[in-house]
């Protein structure tokens, strides 16, 4: 499995972390995750209606990758998988996944934090956020 994904649809989870198990025997201690859900109630406080993410995919995936081995460098992290969703997404559906092995929890938390951070930031993903009250792009800060 590639380190970094774009996807049109939702992960199996178990299958994601299946493959890092059975890839990783023996090398690994902990699965750390993270899973981001669209949320009922939106900034402007409206139902939320949907989502939409427009991808860069070719950019976001190669910052993906970038994002991943700087934080396997930097924490001796075994593993990583980043997964996000391009398109439309509705309220409680699943969006964006890491998952991050490693020898110990507490490398494997930092790594995971930073690497959710860096994503939201640092990757050419936009979300539009439709609510009852309209619509707005959502920026969380990027530094494109």
């Amino acid at each position: 499995m590639d380190i970094a994904i774009i996807r049109n649809e939702e992960v199996n989870v178990e299958e994601v972390i299946d493959k890092i198990k059975n890839e990783n025997i023996g090398k690994i201690g902990c699965i750390a995750s993270f899973i981001g859900v669209v949320r009922e109630v939106g900034r402007n406080e409206g139902r939320v209606l949907r989502l939409v993410y427009e991808v860069y995919s070719d950019e976001a995936l190669k910052r993906m990758k970038e994002i991943a081995k700087e934080v396997t460098d930097k924490y001796g992290i075994v593993d990583v998988k980043i997964l996000h969703k391009a398109g439309e997404a509705e309220v409680g559906e699943e969006t964006f996944y890491v998952f991050v092995a490693a020898k110990h929890r507490r490398e494997a938390f930092q790594a995971l934090m930073e690497i959710v951070e860096r994503v939201k930031h640092e990757v050419p993903i936009w979300k539009k956020e439709v609510t009852e009250h309209g619509e707005s792009w959502i920026t969380d800060n990027k530094k494109l």
